[in-house]
């Protein structure tokens, strides 16, 4: 944010997200009742409906960037939780361990689910299996919808990220 009258004076715009941290711990986890969370594999089919649900939550194209998405998962670069309903992907969060940091990236529900504690399960799951991988610090930057869901995790606000887009 101090850059800001730099970068404005040079023609480029960005955006800021809170950007949040907590140790990693094994908490409790509380899946809603008639939704299952589980890690998929590189292999599955979970892998299109996880990107797919990604995209429509944000309101992004739909990308098929599954080749990639399938390295990350078998090279352990990438942890994906999912949150199923009726076999349905219907939310995702995704774990980035780096060594003993990790970063949780991609946190979505589609909209006819939201507000019922889902993406809270998703990340409570991530956090409790980051913690058993040895990662001890976890990062992420948030929407300011999700600042509130965070907090009540256990995360704290400790910078503002600005993010400048890719081209």
């Amino acid at each position: 944010p101090s850059m800001a009258d730099a970068v404005a004076d040079l023609g480029l715009g960005w955006t800021t997200s809170p950007l949040q941290v907590m140790a990693a711990a094994p908490i409790d986890v509380d899946p809603p009742a008639g939704v299952s969370l589980r890690l998929i594999e590189p292999d599955e089919a979970a892998v299109v409906a996880a990107a797919r649900v990604v995209s429509e939550a944000f309101g992004s194209p739909h990308v098929e960037e599954h080749e990639h998405i399938r390295r990350r998962l078998r090279l352990g670069l990438n942890v994906t939780v999912v949150a199923e309903v009726a076999g349905a992907v219907v939310g995702v969060t995704t774990l980035q361990p780096i060594g003993d940091v990790g970063e949780l990236v991609g946190a979505a529900t589609l909209v006819p689910y939201r507000r019922r504690g889902i993406g809270d399960a998703m990340i409570r799951h991530l956090v409790r299996h980051a913690h058993g991988l040895g990662v001890e610090l976890l990062l992420l930057s948030a929407s300011e919808d999700g600042v509130g869901v965070y907090e009540r995790i256990g995360f704290r606000t400790v910078a503002t990220l600005a993010e400048a887009p890719p081209d």
